[in-house]
């Protein structure tokens, strides 16, 4: 990475006050916007003209963005709606002559804003929104989310990728820092100003079997910010991850990159690093790439078990590496502070260390005595069936 760039911080902070209000279902921010739709809608250039090319949209509906050759397919109505749905998905904007003709948004039901942008007799505007899951961020100036100038941001909506995207996948492109932000479309919709700080080119590194990635050795710049690989505060652990700076709950820190495997298929040498990616996949790191010398693209890998963990695993939508895993911390995390979470492997087929640390962990939270506590209990007699009992649950559990 270069050298420090300039931040306006006070900048930094509107642009994200506005992200939070603009994922926030409980605004009703398209028709908040109404007032500048009308003023955008005078000083736009001939509509015919503008629709020309991929700007253009047939229409929105909860299954995302129609292209215009759809359109005549799908009845609409005139004039502005909202309609929240009972699954807490969310579509709000308006219809003129049968075409998109305002502000639109798009949530779905886990709360990723699908689509935000502005839409003038069918053709867009500027730039649109998307959020994907995980929480980065994608700029587009198309709203196939497909092209050149495509703006992704990372969680922090401080670092990310500036390039040529097809699908919000990064095709090639240099990493950025947010330094700021300039307001468009009569001050309704904010874009991320960009400073270059690497020259390092990325382009998408999707695993594809029997190769986990073509660039091994390049670390997420996002998690280098956050997470760091050192010997493990549990016995006979190994490595193990640790925070580099103080971590706030909700924060994503790291990736979890691996081979996609069928639900109920090992891979042809399955390793205890599997994970489950979704419900058709898991997803696994072959043995061979497990040390720092060989992989560390990711490293959500060198996490270790804990059944209290300070994290926990999510999914996320990843530009370079496409749908994977990442860890999020469920508490705060102090500086040097090792990284858990928990495997919750099946005890049927878990390693014994696990079955090990399972039984242990239950005694503690069910509250089970522990031997060396009983037997310093003053006047409990020694030959007593309790006893015997207690010493029994010390063969189990220790």
């Amino acid at each position: 990475m270069a050298k420090p760039v300039s931040v306006n911080e006070t900048d930094l902070q509107v642009l994200h006050d506005w992200i939070l209000s603009l994922c926030d279902p409980d605004i009703e921010l398209c028709l908040e916007l109404m007032d500048q739709f009308n003023k955008i809608e005078d000083g736009v250039r001939d509509s015919e003209e503008y629709c020309a090319g991929r700007r253009e949209v047939g229409c929105i509906t909860f299954s995302g963005v129609q292209p215009p050759d759809l359109s005549g397919q799908i009845q609409v109505d005139d004039g502005p709606f909202r309609e929240l749905r009972d699954d807490d998905s969310l579509l709000e904007g308006s219809y003129k002559n049968g075409k998109a003709h305002g502000f639109f948004r798009l949530m779905n039901s886990y709360g990723d804003l699908e689509f935000f942008g502005c839409l003038v007799h069918g053709a867009l505007q500027d730039v649109c929104w998307r959020s994907l899951p995980g929480g980065g961020f994608i700029i587009s100036p198309y709203w196939d989310f497909t092209g050149e100038n495509l703006l992704y941001l990372y969680p922090d909506c401080r670092l990310g990728f500036f390039g040529t995207f097809e699908e919000s996948l990064l095709v090639s492109g240099h990493l950025v820092e947010v330094t700021g932000f300039r307001s468009v479309l009569q001050d309704s919709i904010l874009v991320p100003e960009i400073v270059r700080i690497s020259h390092q080119e990325y382009t998408n590194d999707l695993p594809t079997a029997p190769n986990l990635s073509r660039f091994p050795l390049l670390q997420d710049p996002y998690e280098d910010i956050f997470v760091k690989v050192g010997n493990s505060n549990f016995n006979n652990a190994g490595q193990g991850l640790f925070a580099k700076v103080d971590i706030d709950p909700g924060t994503v820190i790291c990736f979890y990159n691996g081979l996609k495997v069928p639900l109920g298929k090992e891979t042809d040498r399955p390793t205890p690093y599997k994970i489950n990616l979704d419900e058709k996949y898991d997803l696994d790191i072959p043995e061979n790439l497990t040390t720092l010398s060989n992989y560390r693209a990711t490293l959500g890998h060198k996490i270790c078990h804990s059944f209290e963990p300070n994290c926990d695993v999510d999914t996320f939508f990843h530009p370079r590496f496409g749908t994977i895993r990442c860890i999020a911390a469920l508490e705060d995390i102090d500086k040097g502070e090792e990284i858990t979470i928990n495997y919750r492997y099946n005890l049927a087929t878990a390693p014994s260390w696990y079955k090990v640390a399972w039984a242990r962990h239950q005694k503690m939270v069910r509250g089970l005595p522990d031997w060396k506590a009983v037997v310093q209990t003053p006047g409990l007699c020694r030959t007593s069936s309790r006893s015997s009992f207690f010493s029994d649950i010390s063969v189990v559990f220790n």
